[in-house]
């Protein structure tokens, strides 16, 4: 049987850890208010430029000549996956592989038909494991 010292210690700790996770979920709930924050700033911008593109695409009663704009036939899908270099978001992570993973298998029957854009050295790690193709990949991203 444990002794009276060693309750103590144990409860001590205990308490400890509870303080330092309290702390760790207050910078985490800081960060992710200031992210945001941060995106919802851009949304006056981002209405702005769906206005103008709409205006551009809609203009000269459809004689514009964009090649952005003309209809064509895909040839090559891209999908851009945002992933985590590290940290505590393996849910998050496990689910939008698990995703990607499920769509690409629905959609395309040869590794000619799509590419990966990966951003986060967990996407990295996934896709070259299945060696699946990817185009571009960025790691170790600040968290601003």
């Amino acid at each position: 049987m444990a002794s009276l010292r060693d309750i103590k210690t144990r409860i001590a700790s205990t308490k400890k850890t509870q303080q330092i996770t309290r702390a760790m979920e207050m910078v985490s709930a800081a960060k992710l208010n200031r992210a945001e924050s941060n995106a919802k700033s851009y949304i006056p911008y981002t209405e702005k430029l769906r206005s103008v593109v709409a205006s551009i695409a809609a203009g000269n009663n459809g004689s514009l000549k964009h090649p952005m704009l003309q209809s064509r036939e895909v040839k090559k899908t891209g999908y851009l996956v945002i992933t985590a270099d590290s940290g505590l978001a393996g849910g998050y992570n496990n689910n939008v592989l698990r995703n990607v993973q499920d769509t690409i298998e629905d959609r395309h029957s040869s590794k000619e038909e799509y590419t990966v854009i990966v951003v986060g050295k967990v996407g990295v790690s996934h896709f070259r494991k299945r060696d699946m193709p990817i185009a571009e990949q960025t790691t170790e991203l600040p968290d601003q």
